[in-house]
């Protein structure tokens, strides 16, 4: 669906080609992309191995890239900073097991992947920004870990781009209902 703040109405878009979910869309060059989405149905949901965009101003569905094989995941967090995509976290099968402190960059530019250091810790379904040139991941959880329904995430990590390393933010910042 589309929405126009300018009419405050909602329309139907193109229909994406495949179904996707659990991935956090980002928006770059005009162009929205879904970084490492899940296909198929709850709870053995499959990673795409293909990173598909939706251009807004065509009403049209595409593909930028593929995933490198043994970095395919879903339910991670992504932002789109300094003419690249960055994808950190996730989960590799479902919401079954798998978890990954993984963090890739992808170069549209240059259609290139670029693994990175690995966050402090894993986690999925959550929400990374950037700020003042560093990745903050807040939240999320471990879906489906062991003996429990979610096992919540309180910690903040943040990768700071200039000294290209991870830190986690003191306890006195975690998040005090970890969600």
């Amino acid at each position: 669906n589309r929405y126009s703040p300018a009419t405050n109405v909602w329309s139907n878009g193109a229909a994406p080609p495949v179904e996707m979910h659990h991935f956090q869309a980002v928006e770059m060059n005009g162009l929205i992309y879904a970084p490492c989405a899940f296909t198929g149905n709850y709870p053995n949901e499959t990673p795409l191995a293909d990173v598909y965009y939706y251009d807004p101003v065509s009403n049209a569905w595409g593909i930028s890239t593929q995933v490198p094989q043994g970095r395919r995941r879903g339910a991670a967090g992504a932002v789109a900073y300094n003419g690249k995509i960055y994808v950190v976290g996730g989960i590799t099968n479902g919401h079954v097991s798998g978890w990954v402190p993984w963090f890739d960059s992808y170069n549209p530019a240059t259609n290139t992947w670029t693994v990175l250091p690995d966050a402090p810790r894993a986690r999925t379904h959550f929400n990374a920004i950037v700020k003042d040139n560093k990745l903050y991941v807040i939240g999320g959880h471990l879906t489906g870990a062991p003996g429990t329904a979610t096992a919540p995430v309180a910690e903040v990590d943040v990768y700071d781009f200039a000294s290209n390393s991870w830190s986690t933010l003191p306890p006195s910042s975690n998040l005090p209902t970890p969600r």
